[in-house]
């Protein structure tokens, strides 16, 4: 359980930097399809060394859901229910919290650390504390064919602290309010979550190009995101469901 809402609040916390948009139709959901490619550096950690990688993750936005391919998962949002599904294409399993039930248990954890001294449950606690800073520098650049603004932004998740460059365009005209709406309830209840939402709202447009300086236990990594694609298609309403020959988590 603790494993599962650290990876959606994670999610969310991801999710919440990206867009949505577009009207539906009869028989079929009009969407963007974002695709972006991450280079992540080589990086030595404690006991453990992270080797280089190319990533692609795939981001599908239609009017009141959303969808986040990568590395064998996928996250689906659904606005009308407020609820976000996790996907594990390897085990072929999934698993679905309301935002509200993320919330609960997030608040719960919180209560149950304080109470018990738990070790577990401090280290998890100092995983989720979270801490945002965003600048505009008001600086403007064409990336790639898209007016930008580039922006500076500094977050805090425990004892990881990232330090990015982000060039956002308002030339691609999609609608993140969905992703704010289903993300705010779970990362309020983030120790600092409140605080980091508010400096993550001033962020206005799509990212185009982000360069980021990770850093961990006093050790540094890079990465590289850049937008390679932007399209719109039509999808059936099931491609935001988990697939029916998976297993259901909490079913079993």
């Amino acid at each position: 359980m603790i494993r599962r809402l650290l990876i959606l609040s994670l999610a969310l916390a991801t999710l919440l930097l990206s867009a949505c948009g577009d009207k539906q139709a009869a028989e079929s959901l009009t969407a963007h399809k974002l695709v972006t490619i991450t280079e992540t550096g080589a990086m030595s950690l404690p006991g453990e060394f992270r080797a280089a990688s190319t990533d692609t993750s795939i981001l599908w936005l239609s009017e009141s859901q959303a969808r986040r391919d990568t590395r064998g998962r996928s996250f689906l949002v659904d606005g009308p229910t407020t609820t976000v599904t996790m996907v594990n294409h390897v085990d072929r399993t999934w698993t679905t919290m309301s935002a509200a039930e993320v919330q609960a248990q997030l608040n719960q954890l919180a209560l149950d650390n304080s109470e018990s001294g738990n070790m577990q449950l401090e280290r998890i606690k100092d995983m989720l504390d979270v801490a945002a800073r965003v600048t505009d520098t008001g600086q403007t650049e064409t990336i790639d064919g898209y007016q930008c603004k580039r922006w500076i932004v500094e977050m805090n998740m425990g004892k990881q602290e990232t330090t990015s460059e982000v060039w956002l365009t308002k030339d691609i005209d999609v609608d993140y309010s969905l992703l704010q709406y289903i993300s705010t309830p779970a990362l309020s209840a983030i120790p600092g979550g409140k605080g980091a939402l508010r400096e993550l709202a001033k962020l206005e447009g799509v990212p185009v190009l982000s360069t980021a300086l990770l850093r961990i236990m006093n050790r540094e990594g890079q990465s590289e995101s850049r937008l390679h694609s932007v399209d719109t298609v039509q999808l059936s309403p099931d491609f935001f469901l988990p697939p029916t020959d998976y297993a259901d988590t909490d079913a079993q």
